[in-house]
C-alpha cells in the first residue's frame, strides 16, 4: 500500500511538471538519471531517443525520417515495460 501511494505521489508530481509548460528538455535534464515513477520512465527514454536522433541527424534526412518510428517503438516498449 505504501509503495503504491508513493508511486502515485511521484506520478502526480511528474504529471504536474509535464503539463506546467516548462521546457521538456529542462524536465528531462532533471529526471534523466533516475526517473522515479512509471510516467517519468517512458518520457525519459523518449527524450533520450530524440536527443540521440538530433545528434546524429544526417544531411539527406534519411535518419530524420526514421526518427519518429524509432521514438514510437521506444515509447511502446517503455509503456509495456512499465
Amino acid at each position: 500500500m505504501f509503495t503504491f501511494k508513493g508511486l502515485a505521489a511521484k506520478a502526480g508530481k511528474f504529471e504536474t511538471a509535464f503539463w506546467s509548460g516548462e521546457a521538456l528538455e529542462k524536465l528531462y535534464n532533471r529526471i534523466q538519471s533516475k526517473p522515479g515513477d512509471p510516467w517519468a520512465a517512458p518520457f525519459a527514454r523518449d527524450e533520450r531517443v530524440e536527443a540521440d536522433g538530433r545528434e546524429r541527424a544526417d544531411i539527406d534526412g534519411s535518419f530524420a525520417r526514421g526518427l519518429q518510428q524509432r521514438i514510437d517503438r521506444a515509447m511502446g516498449t517503455s509503456i509495456q515495460r512499465e
